[in-house]
């Protein structure tokens, strides 16, 4: 017996084609869309570059105004005046001067006088402390001499006080005056704080 014919087995393959609306349209997007970019580089905010953080300048502190007083002795003492340190503490600005150079008030005060003394070999150093105070001001101007001269209890600014002796106060770099200054607390005014605008007199 013969063997039966096999069907024979068709194979579709089905192919899905797009429809042609849908190609337009592609097609149509491909050909605009250079377009569309074009116009938002045009049309869009330009980037900034982003600006460094900005910092407000620190405030400097106000400089404090210095004291204006006039010189309290010569020209030459103003000039040449150097501190004085001894053990480590300053005693003001001390200078050598002409013996008989005029001591003047650097403002209008009351005279306290006192004698001190230092321990110096051989034996202790007395010398004079000339006390000027101003209460209006809160300002007291020390002058260190050597002497007993005679001073009134109330002087005006500008007016002599008495003379530089010749005598030098050898504990204190010898010196035959020494000038300081404090406020009314007796904390002693740098030397860097006072302005010396000119001569007394």
């Amino acid at each position: 017996m013969a063997d039966d014919p096999q069907p024979e087995v068709l194979v579709i393959q089905s192919q899905r084609k797009i429809p042609p609306v849908i190609k337009k349209l592609f097609i149509i997007l491909l050909a605009v869309s250079p377009v569309f970019i074009i116009i938002y580089a045009l049309i869009r905010p330009p980037i900034l570059p982003k600006q460094p953080p900005t910092t407000q300048p620190s405030v400097l502190p106000s400089v404090k105004p210095k004291i204006q007083l006039p010189c309290p002795s010569s020209a030459v003492f103003c000039s040449g005046a150097k501190p004085v340190i001894k053990d480590k503490a300053f005693w003001g600005l001390g200078a050598k001067l002409e013996a008989n150079t005029p001591i003047y008030a650097v403002f209008d005060g009351e005279i306290i006088l006192r004698t001190r003394s230092v321990a110096a070999k051989p034996n202790n150093e007395t010398f004079l402390q000339i006390e000027l105070v101003n209460k209006d001001k809160n300002l007291k101007a020390f002058y260190f001499i050597k002497g007993n001269p005679d001073i009134k209890h109330q002087y005006k600014q500008g007016e002599e006080i008495t003379k530089v002796p010749k005598e030098l106060i050898t504990t204190y770099d010898n010196n035959n005056l020494i000038f300081l200054l404090t406020d009314n607390r007796d904390q002693i005014i740098s030397v860097g704080d006072i302005d010396f605008t000119s001569q007394a007199k």
